[in-house]
């Protein structure tokens, strides 16, 4: 049974202010505004939150890009969504679960590294492993939220980005992915692409 990381929205609304459909690009404290919501959450049964619209489960979602080139996946049909199945995304990431609660920093910080871990494998020039805010910078670019559909509707995304340096190798990834570059990405029917990639790629 999967606990996850949960925020009322109206806690959301209240520290965030409006926040439409769509991808809402960082203006320099959206991540710490959604930081101040954290105290506020708390974790329930998945298969609980995934029909409580009125809730949100954050998600930490990381981006990794290489200059103008953006690392694209596509999810395999084996996977637990099966709404996602097939489907192209350009993030890495999943739920905020109670062990990324139990340490110092951040559960936000601790879930998006071992999501991270979990899904895909980079190699720093020299041979050590990425580990977002680890060894490796991740930023906060915005956040993504998407009312449209039934899984968009009870998740919010915090962004990150990751840049890689030239040099860098890809290893073993849970889904097949590969390097687009950007002006290409945008041009692909949005119909392939889950909705976060979609208005994502719309706003960077």
């Amino acid at each position: 049974m999967e606990f996850v990381y949960v925020v009322e929205r109206s806690v959301l609304d209240k520290h965030l202010g409006y926040y439409p459909n769509g991808f809402m690009l960082n203006h320099g404290d959206d991540g710490l505004k959604l930081a101040q919501c954290f105290p506020q959450g708390f974790f329930v049964q998945r298969t609980i939150a995934e029909n409580r619209p009125d809730w949100k489960q954050i998600i930490p979602y990381v981006l990794l890009r290489h200059r103008d080139f953006i690392w694209v996946m596509k999810r395999a049909a084996t996977g637990g969504e099966k709404r996602l199945h097939g489907m192209q995304y350009i993030g890495v990431g999943g739920h905020i679960n109670p062990e990324d609660a139990a340490g110092i920093a951040p559960c936000w910080e601790t879930a998006m590294v071992r999501e991270f871990s979990e899904e895909i494998q980079v190699f720093l020039p020299g041979g050590m492993a990425v580990l977002p805010g680890v060894n490796t910078d991740a930023r906060v670019i915005g956040i993504i939220n998407d009312d449209s559909n039934e899984v968009g509707a009870v998740h919010l995304g915090l962004v990150f980005q990751i840049d890689l340096p030239d040099g860098c190798d890809m290893g073993e990834c849970e889904d097949e992915g590969r390097w687009v570059h950007l002006d290409e990405a945008r041009c692909i029917d949005t119909g392939k692409y889950e909705s976060w990639t979609g208005l994502i790629l719309g706003g960077i």
